[in-house]
This record gives structure tokens, sequence and C-alpha cells, in this order.
């Protein structure tokens, strides 16, 4: 059975299979479990294996989310927890790993994608956790790409978008996080089709993923061509974006716009 065809039963990307049958990540007892169903394990092999699966696996913080959060949005937070950098380019809405709680909150209130309140405060809890990707004692390199409706749209109000684009600036001073800004003078380029991740992984031997979401789902693209033509687009992007100080500037020109 391929690592494609396992993925498809787990519904996570192939790449995932392919580390822990590499021994690179750990799994879930309930992927274990769901695993051995499908490669026909006996009772007595299941319950051996589940067994050392629970005891000798080091459980990341996102697992503790599992049947809350939809499991292709766990499945990204642990492949982002594993990454050394990430590029992404977001037109329309700050990146996760740069929002505010207050901002986050606001976007989950948009109507109609409003969710349960249990199901908000997991998503929350989540996004902010994700941040200390960024001040972990090996940080993960961040370079961020955002058109500028993404600094001149409000969300939730003058105040939390003011502290928003405030909070990008902090950020943007660390010295593994870049942050750009296409300004609108730039015109048409080859990122305005949408937003997208590029994760880069620490062993060179272990191949990029480019992640892509959409209101219902979300895709992994791990082939070759894929990945280059996004690394391909993200370049293209980056000629278009200010310098990092400009940037800065254009941001801190919308903070005073809106005090």
């Amino acid at each position: 059975m391929t690592c494609e065809e396992a993925a498809v039963r787990l519904e996570c990307s192939p790449s995932k299979i392919s580390r822990v049958e590499t021994g690179r990540v750990g799994i879930h007892p309930r992927d274990v479990r769901d695993l051995l169903e499908l490669y026909g394990a006996d009772e007595e092999q299941c319950a051996a294996l589940l067994a050392i699966a629970r005891e000798a696996r080091e459980r990341g913080w996102w697992h503790s989310f599992f049947g809350v959060l939809p499991k292709l949005y766990l499945t990204f937070i642990g492949l982002e927890a594993e990454a050394a950098r990430v590029r992404t380019y977001e037109p329309q809405l700050v990146p996760g790993l740069l929002q505010t709680e207050a901002y986050a909150r606001a976007l989950r209130r948009r109507e109609p994608l409003r969710r349960e309140p249990e199901e908000t405060e997991s998503f929350i809890a989540a996004r902010m956790a994700r941040q200390s990707h960024l001040t972990r004692a090996e940080p993960l390199h961040l370079w961020a790409i955002l058109d500028e409706a993404v600094i001149r749209r409000t969300v939730g109000g003058n105040d939390v978008t003011r502290d928003q684009l405030r909070h990008i600036l902090d950020v943007s001073l660390l010295p593994h996080v870049t942050v750009q800004v296409i300004p609108f003078t730039a015109g048409a380029h080859p990122a305005m089709e949408g937003p997208f991740t590029i994760l880069e992984f620490p062993d060179p031997e272990d191949p990029q993923l480019v992640y892509l979401e959409n209101l219902s789902s979300s895709i992994y693209l791990e082939q070759e061509k894929e990945i280059a033509w996004y690394g391909l687009v993200f370049d293209h992007a980056l000629r278009a974006a200010l310098s990092p100080e400009d940037s800065r500037k254009l941001i801190m020109e919308a903070v005073i716009g809106l005090e």
C-alpha cells in the first residue's frame, strides 16, 4: 500500500505517513489504530503496538485539541512545529503566527462563519500556542509577505486593528522574522491568486510542502514542480514588496491613521 493510499484513510498528507514510517515524527494512538485496521493487523498486534504508541510517544501540545479542531488543521500545526522556516503570503488577513487574540476572535465572529463557543475557544488557544514557535530555543524563521489590504482592512474595530498592527511591528523586530508589504501601487503581481504557505524542514532530505487553505478544506502540495512553482511566485511577490524598513513605515502610517 502506498503512502498516498494510507493518507487517504487518515485524511492527512502522504508526507505525514512518510515521516511516521521513517521515524521523523511521532504518531497519535488513534492514527496507529486506524493504520493497523487498514493494514489488517490482528488483535494481539494491535494491542501491543497501541500500548507502545501511548507509552513511548512524546505528545505535542496540539494533540490536546484532537476531536475539537479539524484534523487537517491539526496536521498543519504539527508540521509547522517541525518546520525550520515558513514563507507565507497573505492577501486579506494577518497570518496566524502574527495575530493577536483580539484580532483572531474578531475573525471568528464573521457571519456566516460563526462557530460554537467551545470550538472558538479551542481555535484561539491553538492559534496563540502556535506563536511559541517564534520564541522557542531554536525559533521558527518566518518570512511573511502581506498585501497592503491586510494592514488597511479594519477587523474588530479601530482599537483591535491598531493593536494588531503594532504587534506586527513588534514581532518584525525579531532577527528571525521578516515582514514585507506589497503596496497597492505595485499593481498586479503573481501571488494575487490567493494565500499560500511554504514549509521547510531542518533535514535537507525532508521535502518542502506547500499548504493551501480555503473555506471548507485544505490541501498539501508535495510534487517538486508544484513546490518550485510556489517558490518562484513567492520570489516574484518579494520583488513587488517594499523593503522590511519601508514596510514598517507603511504599517506605522496605518497605525497613525487609526488613532
